[in-house]
């Protein structure tokens, strides 16, 4: 990368441990035992939805477009030891519905001793607000992960349940506003009008965007605040050019008295024309539901 990010820890290291207790390690069980089995020789789709349920459970039925034998190439391909790290998160993201983030989490699920999740909220822990979605960043964050694991004696996986933990803890204390996550991805105050609820204060490649919301929703309670947004972006891969076509949900959450954005659903297409084509269907079915509101940017 030109400009290597500054991955700094945002809490004292003498509080690693008791973060990470307070995570809850049992909630990764069920995503490393089947990485245990791919790492095994075990490639099965059955064991692949079981690590990206742990990640994101909307994401899961994205795997049925993918044929078996596809999804046994690319865990094999990403399990082997010999496998370079940009490339195990490479061959997966050519599986539809698996992003770097989830790439990430797959390939750390298999060998959670030499890959970390790449996460919104580690990555807020770490003084990161905004990233671009590219290998060359994961890799440098996987890197920056290595060293404060090694400089505190502990394990990457302990490393990134107290990243993960903090930045539960003490979301909205903070003055990132964040884009990816395993179940939100940033907060919004609550009186913010429809047209700003963009995902990310990133600066990102859009082709189109808009807001969707149901028409005078501002007279409902706040408990039944709905939002979507749909956008179209430009791939800044090289690896795998194309466009992106996202939706994402958000609804308020009374217990964080906020507006809170889940992980999108994505699609990536290699001609504009396809994606606007994923873009309209995404835009009529939401309509049909009464999400007839939008306030489009372009």
């Amino acid at each position: 990368m030109k400009h290597p990010p500054e991955f700094t820890l945002q809490f004292d290291p003498s509080e690693i441990d008791a973060l990470a207790e307070r995570y809850g390690a049992a909630q990764d069980d069920d995503a490393l035992l089947a990485g245990k089995q791919i790492a095994s020789g075990n490639y099965s789709r059955d064991d692949l939805k079981i690590i990206v349920n742990w990640k994101s459970p909307r994401r899961a039925a994205l795997l049925d477009d993918n044929k078996d034998g596809d999804i046994a190439i690319a865990l094999q391909f990403a399990a082997a030891l010999t496998t370079p790290e940009a490339m195990a998160v490479a061959v997966l993201t050519a599986l539809h519905g698996v992003g770097i983030p989830m790439a990430s989490a797959i390939v750390t699920a298999i060998n959670p001793e030499r890959y970390t999740v790449l996460d919104y909220r580690a990555l807020e822990s770490l003084g990161i607000a905004n990233w671009p979605d590219t290998l060359d960043f994961y890799v440098a964050y996987l890197e920056a992960c290595r060293q404060l694991a090694r400089s505190h004696g502990t394990t990457l996986r302990t490393l990134d349940r107290a990243l993960w933990q903090w930045s539960k803890e003490n979301s909205g204390t903070t003055e990132h506003h964040i884009r990816h996550s395993p179940s939100a991805q940033f907060a919004v105050a609550a009186n913010t009008a429809p047209s700003m609820l963009s995902l990310s204060n990133k600066p990102r490649q859009l082709v189109m965007q808009e807001v969707l919301s149901k028409p005078g929703y501002e007279n409902l309670p706040r408990s039944e605040w709905e939002f979507y947004e749909l956008c179209i972006e430009e791939a800044d891969d090289v690896w795998r050019p194309g466009f992106i076509v996202k939706q994402t949900h958000a609804q308020w959450i009374e217990i964080d008295r906020q507006v809170m954005w889940e992980e999108p659903e994505w699609v990536r297409w290699p001609t504009l024309k396809s994606a606007q084509r994923q873009y309209e269907n995404w835009r009529n079915a939401l309509q049909a539901r009464g999400f007839a509101r939008s306030d489009m940017t372009f």
